[in-house]
């Protein structure tokens, strides 16, 4: 089987949507037998072996204009021009007009969230604005047009929003993470020592309320359990318009998903996002093991299901943020990992791509 995969989005340490694609490369990489060409839109995210070939263009992460016709219009000539056996698009939409089988994987929830309206007039919000307002039409036409293949989503909410925007089928597959990043790194039962969020510099992703509920807790709680995160001051001066000189907040900036893992190990995730399709650090703390304090929103409450170590807060209270930082210290740390039930991983995937 011949398969092409086409994810022109992601950039360099870009969090959950580069584990997406790591983890389809890593079960490239173990099915030898078959034959793997992947179209992405920077330098130094994969590179070729015996069966897998990297293609490199960079104009359809640079140009977003340029995206779209590619998705409307171009792409179909490049794609019919390799013939691969199927097409699977990682980046929420489909390229039209192939006569190959295709399956497309949405996972960014912006075009299809209701709750929050975010304003291209307000300079902290025009860049999700922009993703929900102008870029969120443009997905949901591309996949009332999509015809030849099938969608598949991550959680149940997704399935029941995206359906409003196509005839397709929709397969609900959730991701198992795959242990190869994890291998002689995995240490259970470490003691909690710092908080830790894991995520992107966008607006959604909530850091300037967990910031306000972390800097409401006294002097010496903060000194024992600083606060880790994965963006750059200069990153959530230019997202939340305020700055931020707390000693015992640490701004990593971003870094790759090894020294995440090294740092969950030994911390407590919090996860205050408001909007979520699943949320990749999730999982990564139940295979570890460990204590989470998160966002009491559906797509997370439906990930963390059962998993013993965990406390809902509402992200939209500093205070309801602040009482759970406050228990967090003192919640079990497993000393075995957790797999949610019903995590088929990316041989069900497969499967159901080849039976397109």
């Amino acid at each position: 089987m011949k398969y092409l995969i086409i994810d022109v989005a992601v950039k360099q340490n870009s969090g959950g949507v580069q584990s997406i694609l790591n983890d389809v490369y890593n079960y490239a990489k173990e099915h030898p037998s078959d034959d793997f060409e992947f179209l992405v839109g920077s330098d130094s995210l994969l590179k070729d072996s015996k069966n897998i070939k990297v293609r490199i263009d960079k104009r359809l992460q640079q140009n977003y204009f340029y995206r779209v016709i590619f998705d409307f219009w171009l792409g179909a000539k490049f794609v019919n021009r390799i013939a691969p056996d199927r097409v699977i698009s990682l980046q929420n939409t489909a390229i039209l007009g192939l006569k190959t089988k295709q399956m497309v994987y949405v996972h960014n929830p912006l075009p299809f969230t209701h709750q929050f309206k975010f304003s291209l007039l307000k300079k902290t919000e025009r860049k999700v604005a922009f993703y929900q307002k102008i870029v969120g039409p443009i997905f949901k036409s591309n996949l009332s047009f999509f015809r030849n293949g099938e969608i598949t989503v991550q959680t149940y909410w997704m399935v029941e929003a995206v359906k409003k925007f196509t005839g397709c089928h929709i397969n609900l597959i959730k991701p198992k993470i795959s242990l190869n990043d994890f291998t002689g790194k995995k240490q259970l039962g470490k003691l909690s020592d710092c908080f830790f969020y894991p995520s992107t510099a966008m607006i959604y992703k909530n850091h300037l309320r967990l910031i306000n509920a972390y800097q409401s807790l006294s002097k010496s709680f903060r000194k024992q359990v600083p606060l880790l995160l994965t963006i750059t001051k200069e990153e959530f001066e230019k997202t939340y318009g305020v700055t931020c000189d707390d000693e015992d907040i640490n701004f990593l900036g971003r870094i790759g998903r090894t020294q995440v893992i090294e740092y969950m190990q030994h911390s407590v995730l919090v996860f205050p996002s408001l909007i979520e399709t699943l949320g990749m650090p999730l999982l990564e703390a139940m295979v570890l093991g460990r204590p989470m304090v998160v966002s009491n929103i559906p797509p997370v409450k439906e990930v963390v299901k059962g998993y013993p170590s965990v406390d809902f807060f509402d992200p939209n209270t500093a205070d309801s943020i602040r009482e759970a930082l406050l228990k967090a210290p003192s919640m079990t740390v497993l000393n075995k990992s957790f797999f949610p039930e019903g995590q088929d991983g990316w041989q069900s995937f497969f499967r159901r791509v080849d039976s397109l």
